[in-house]
């Protein structure tokens, strides 16, 4: 069975089409990663430790605590509001605790949340930088 000309440079050409798609999308990268790091690595290098949505210290705070209750999550930052991470725990209706994501940073949304959550009536667990794991005094 022979290919003729025609064929051959068919399959070329979508050789080559499928080879500069993928580079475009990083697939070869991306396949890397998704091979070699597990979703959870994954998804804490994507998202930083203390800022915005703050994964990194919520896993840090779940892994250390051995978390088994939902807890409140208030960002004072404009990114939302990652309380879906702890997803995978039960509901708790009346928390002492709570965690304070980007505490300060974010002026006009600080003073709107600050007479709701006054940090007076909190003592501190955990801290680094502006994210806090505190509990009520």
């Amino acid at each position: 069975m022979s290919i003729n000309k025609h064929q051959y440079l068919s399959v070329v050409l979508i050789v080559f089409i499928f080879l500069i798609i993928a580079k475009q999308n990083s697939f070869f990268k991306n396949a890397y990663f998704v091979s070699k790091f597990s979703y959870k690595e994954r998804l804490l290098n994507q998202y930083n430790f203390c800022g915005y949505e703050s994964l990194g210290f919520l896993d840090y705070i779940k892994q250390k605590y051995n978390l088994s209750q939902k807890i409140p999550i208030i960002n004072f930052g404009n990114s939302p509001n990652p309380s879906w991470f702890y997803g995978d725990l039960k509901d708790s209706k009346d928390s002492d605790k709570a965690i304070f994501l980007s505490y300060g940073r974010n002026q006009e949304r600080f003073s709107q949340l600050y007479n709701l959550y006054n940090f007076n009536k909190y003592k501190i667990i955990e801290r680094f930088e502006s994210c806090y794991y505190v509990v009520r005094r």
